[in-house]
């Protein structure tokens, strides 16, 4: 019976996209720029055997200069069909000590501003790894607490921390893309599944719950 506890009350239906849909970000990495918010490091886009989006960092063990690949937008992209963020990414470091490096993914919608500010400007949304250097990983991440119904640009900061000592990188990323679920599509756990990959049967019902404005969960005894 708990386990049918759990999948009620785990288990939400999305009435998303009628199929799942999929954007790549990447392309063929020509629409990405780098940039740095200040001198010092050098920082240099590049392509790869393995990633069409990539950049390698010479920082200089001075102040954080943030370097960051840019992919902006001519119009407002409206993503809210879109749930997750699927990305594979390396990082390549030789540099004794450093066994992390930090990425932020920053999203910016055209109208979610700062309002705290005085000339309120774009807030930056944020979905942040810690990655161990020097291996692929995947991470897939939920755009539930993202506004993105006018998204007009992303930044990737591929930060220099650790900043003791002089040091090289470089940043892989050979899969960035947003997807959806589809309409008829399971949530549970955080992860989805297709209309067919779930199934079971009621069993006897054995008791229910009922709220004041009228939803029943009803337990069985399978």
């Amino acid at each position: 019976m708990m386990h049918h506890m759990l999948v009620l009350a785990a288990a939400l239906a999305l009435p998303l996209a009628a199929q799942a849909e999929e954007l790549d970000l990447i392309g063929d990495g020509t629409a990405w720029s780098c940039n740095l918010d200040g001198p010092g490091p050098t920082l240099t886009q590049v392509t790869t055997q393995d990633a069409l989006l990539a950049a390698t960092i010479s920082g200089d063990g001075g102040t954080e200069q943030y370097p960051k690949m840019n992919l902006g937008f001519p119009e407002p992209q409206d993503w809210r069909r879109f749930t997750r963020m699927n990305m594979r990414l390396r990082v390549t470091c030789d540099a004794p000590g450093v066994a992390y490096k930090s990425i932020a993914f920053v999203l910016y919608d055209r109208d979610t501003r700062r309002e705290d500010l005085p000339d309120r400007p774009i807030t930056q949304q944020v979905i942040a790894h810690s990655v161990p250097v020097n291996q692929w990983v995947e991470y897939r991440d939920w755009l539930a607490d993202i506004n993105r119904q006018t998204i007009v640009q992303m930044a990737v900061y591929i930060y220099e921390r650790p900043l003791e000592t002089p040091h090289e990188y470089r940043w892989e990323v050979s899969r960035l893309r947003l997807e959806g679920v589809g309409l008829e599509a399971t949530v549970l756990d955080t992860e989805g599944y297709g209309k067919d990959e779930l199934s079971g049967a009621a069993g006897r019902a054995v008791g229910s719950v009922q709220t004041a404005s009228g939803l029943r969960l009803t337990l069985d005894d399978g």
